[in-house]
């Protein structure tokens, strides 16, 4: 699940969001870290980016849908991140507040993107809300077009477990993502494709299942330097209870003067372990050198 993903509104990255492991970014997300506002097609190339910079996004997140059980979830995020460039390094953190109605069993994922364990095994709280855990990330441009005819971008994110325990949104664990993104710039089109391995902790009296989230999509230039992105976003399932995530994620950015970058996404499920459907918005601003 992702937002694939509202901070993924955080870098102008658009996220998708699902059930497994939603990436919610524009959620703000970027490369995904495997999803979170995810969440994540990149809206231009890595190369015509600023080359170093600090960036602010704050942004909001919705997810809604049964995810596999027989009641509804809606699932609510504020995403602060702050990402540094630079040169090739990009370094960054996030910090969620969650919102969570549901008779599910649904943990803070990855940049907060919601976990979902359990679609039809109740917490003891139906509504939760607070502060989520605290993911940092890095992402490191190992090969440019220019020079190796394709971007090619690594990455890795770790999720602190520093949410307090009486809010019941965290496992109370830390996890991990791993991932590679390559993107080639035809003209005004460039596509992307992304994979992500998650490595989860285990909660007590649970068994979270690792696995791989991808995506698959293009973003478009359009004038005024605005963007347009589409991605269909798959993750495996997290636990035996809830199918694998399917879903299509489509967003646009735009900027707002010279240091302000506006990002919205909205989400479809094509699986019971996808949300039915997600939305999130985020503005980012550029600070120092890393105008747009």
């Amino acid at each position: 699940m992702r937002i694939g993903v509202v901070l993924v509104a955080a870098s102008l990255y658009a996220a998708p969001a699902a059930a497994q492991e939603v990436l919610p970014y524009p959620a703000v997300p970027e490369t995904d870290d495997g999803g979170g506002m995810e969440p994540q097609v990149r809206p231009m190339p890595e190369t015509l980016r600023p080359a170093a910079g600090t960036e602010i996004t704050l942004g909001a997140a919705t997810w809604d849908g049964r995810f596999g059980g027989r009641t509804g979830n809606t699932i609510s995020a504020v995403l602060l991140n702050v990402r540094q460039r630079l040169g090739p390094l990009r370094i960054d953190a996030t910090l969620p507040w969650m919102r969570i109605r549901s008779q599910s069993t649904i943990f803070t994922g990855i940049n907060g993107t919601p976990l979902v364990v359990g679609p039809s095994i109740p917490m003891t709280r139906p509504r939760r809300q607070g502060l989520g855990d605290l993911t940092l990330g890095a992402s490191w441009l190992a090969a440019a077009q220019d020079a190796a005819g394709l971007d090619i971008d690594l990455s890795a994110r770790v999720k602190l477990p520093t949410a307090a325990d009486s809010t019941q949104l965290s496992t109370g664990k830390t996890d991990y993502a791993f991932g590679v993104e390559v993107a080639r710039t035809m003209g005004a089109v460039t596509p992307v494709a992304r994979i992500n391995y998650r490595v989860f902790g285990d909660p007590t009296g649970w068994t979270i299942r690792d696995g791989i989230a991808t995506s698959v999509g293009a973003s478009v230039a359009l004038p005024g330097q605005g963007i347009f992105l589409l991605s269909y976003d798959y993750a495996e399932r997290t636990s035996r209870f809830i199918r694998p995530a399917h879903e299509i994620v489509g967003g646009a950015s735009a900027p707002i003067g010279d240091r302000f970058r506006l990002t919205a996404y909205a989400s479809g499920g094509l699986s019971s372990g996808a949300a039915a459907f997600s939305t999130g918005v985020s503005l980012t601003l550029a600070l120092s050198n890393a105008r747009r």
